[in-house]
């Protein structure tokens, strides 16, 4: 089975695009699957839709959030609940398209982890200079192979969340999931995909 797992937060003007486009894509895959959607502790009217949806895509599971504990722990908390082998992660602000999942699932054999990277980026010129620094930095101090560690659309099997130690975080659920990039540079082996982006 394949989990795909989306954190929502604020999101109810896109849930519906980002959750029928993935359920299209993930459908043409032609495996079993299912996606798990996560509403963050949203204020808006996000987990009304996704709940509307759930009714019409028998995959989808809905999962809620007492309150806003940030991305990270909205996607190890719908990790916790996953049941694939293999599991994709995707934003739900609509910053990551569906359509380039079967590329990082193409891409898995042979590899623990696949990282997408986008390219074309449409973001506005002081924060593309920001993440060039940080990214530069990042490389330099932890010395990790990653092009694009903000990318969100990511695949991995469920081996590597062995090399992934939970820990609470000051907002209360735990994880920062961004750390399994760095853990998995000596536990894991690592591919990179280039993907495309929204606007």
């Amino acid at each position: 089975m394949i989990s795909l797992i989306v954190p929502f937060y604020n999101e109810g003007e896109n849930v519906s695009f980002v959750i029928k486009e993935a359920f299209e894509v993930m459908e043409n895959l032609k495996e079993e699957f299912e996606i798990i959607a996560i509403d963050d502790g949203s204020k808006d009217d996000t987990l009304k839709n996704l709940l509307e949806l759930k009714k019409e895509i028998k995959n989808l599971r809905v999962l809620k959030a007492k309150e806003n504990g940030g991305q990270s722990s909205a996607i190890w908390a719908g990790i916790l609940k996953s049941k694939g082998n293999l599991i994709i992660t995707m934003d739900g602000d609509g910053q990551n398209m569906p359509k380039d999942i079967p590329y990082l699932l193409k891409e898995i054999d042979g590899f623990d982890m696949v990282i997408g990277v986008r390219k074309e980026r449409k973001d506005k010129l002081w924060k593309k200079i920001s993440s060039k620094i940080a990214n530069s930095f990042r490389k330099f101090v932890l010395k990790d192979p990653f092009q694009d560690i903000g990318c969100g659309l990511r695949v991995f099997k469920r081996d590597v969340l062995k090399f992934i130690p939970p820990f609470k975080t000051e907002t209360g659920p735990f994880n920062t999931f961004s750390y399994l990039h760095f853990k998995t540079i000596s536990a894991a082996t690592l591919a990179l995909s280039s993907l495309s982006s929204f606007p």
